[in-house]
């Protein structure tokens, strides 16, 4: 039908032994590893080249992949490696395979693990920090791998053994949400941590969907399970407290099944607890002011002054970037309530469920420190400027 086969690089190297196109199509851009150690690069379909380096560790070079943004992979003599310059740099991609004979390296798309071909079979990398682990279960035994191949999501899998006929395949199963480690009854203004077991790990990262049956008192929210993790750690803050308690919900996406737990918790409002007060003295006599109450409260809180409530509004930092100050209740204290000298009680009254009465915070009113008359007698003289005298 008029296709026709046509070469390039010729002239530019011999003997190459691997190659691989870049996925960016926007440019055809051609990879290529020569038997004599030696990295190639066409940024123009094989038109023209440029060599970029050595081969990693100038080792024999058994199978190259390339990645989205320049990141290549490549199985050597030597091992696994990686670079992210377009082979200019190579870097070994986790240590436990250096020195084994890897004939090819597949990473499926991040946040994702990677997997190699070996002459010892197949190994898979996460990204728990564990380093490369053996992954080669229903593998033949001792039967070197010459490629593995991946879908786009990392979940289905194909080995193809070297010397041998027939094709394996792997397709990992939906995950199992295990019942989640019960957290304690959640208090307004605190967090709280739970984890939910993932079985079977997922080789490729993936979002757990939060919700709840009282979004006021929990927000929903989506959390990023990363490939091969066994766990998801979830943290939970409340905004308000809930009569009942609250239904809690967590979900994995339809694609990977749709699996969910649920579980019940209590949200109450915390123990009240005055920590400072600013100002913390006033000055009988003077004009009203604005109290600051720092410490454990709610947005319903209310202060009393001398067993009286007092007007409390619920105050905070606006929005910003790194490190916020904490929300204080702004407290109005009229004339009357420092008109004359004492030590005041304030306390504070968090709503229930939860909640309650704080112990007494006391809050010194000094009298006006009296201002004396001046004594014109009493003054010293100003001091006499000393000159010398003259000869």
């Amino acid at each position: 039908g008029g296709l026709v086969w046509s070469q390039i690089g010729a002239g530019a190297f011999s003997s190459p032994v691997a190659a691989a196109t870049s996925p960016d199509f926007a440019r055809f851009r051609v990879f290529v590893a020569t038997a004599d150690a030696a990295m190639f690069r066409s940024d123009d379909g094989g038109a023209s080249w440029v060599m970029t380096g050595p081969t990693p560790e100038a080792s024999r070079m058994r199978g190259l992949r390339a990645q989205a943004y320049g990141v290549l992979t490549a199985g050597t003599d030597a091992g696994a490696f990686v670079s992210v310059d377009s082979g200019s740099t190579w870097v070994p991609l986790a240590p436990q395979l250096h020195g084994f004979g890897v004939t090819d390296v597949v990473a499926p798309p991040p946040p994702g693990g990677a997997y190699a071909a070996t002459d010892r079979g197949v190994f898979r990398l996460g990204t728990a920090g564990l380093g490369w682990q053996p992954f080669s279960a229903g593998l033949p035994e001792g039967v070197a791998i010459r490629k593995v191949i991946s879908d786009p999501s990392g979940r289905f899998l194909i080995a193809q053994p070297l010397g041998m006929a027939g094709t394996f395949v792997l397709s990992y199963p939906t995950p199992e949400l295990g019942a989640p480690s019960r957290p304690e009854d959640l208090l307004v203004g605190h967090r709280t941590a739970f984890s939910v077991s993932i079985d079977p790990p997922q080789p490729a990262a993936f979002e757990l969907a939060f919700s709840s049956s009282d979004p006021a008192a929990l927000s929903p929210f989506r959390l990023t399970v990363y490939a091969f993790a066994a766990s998801a750690e979830v943290s939970l803050q409340a905004t308000r407290a809930s009569a009942a308690p609250v239904t809690v919900t967590v979900s994995a996406p339809l694609s990977l099944g749709g699996k969910s737990v649920s579980f019940s918790l209590s949200i109450r409002n915390p123990e009240p607890r005055i920590g400072s007060l600013s100002p913390a003295e006033a000055t009988a006599g003077g004009a009203g002011l604005k109290l600051a109450l720092f410490g454990d409260f709610v947005s319903e809180s209310v202060v009393f002054w001398n067993g009286s409530p007092r007007p409390t509004t619920l105050s905070g930092p606006t929005p910003c970037a790194l490190i916020c100050p904490p929300p204080f209740l702004s407290v109005a204290i009229a004339p009357e309530d420092i008109a004359t000298p004492g030590v005041a009680q304030i306390t504070l009254l968090n709503p229930a469920p939860g909640g309650g009465l704080s112990a007494p915070f006391l809050f010194p009113i000094r009298p006006l420190r009296e201002v004396l008359p001046r004594c014109p007698r009493c003054e010293r003289p100003p001091a006499r400027e000393m000159r010398p005298r003259r000869p």
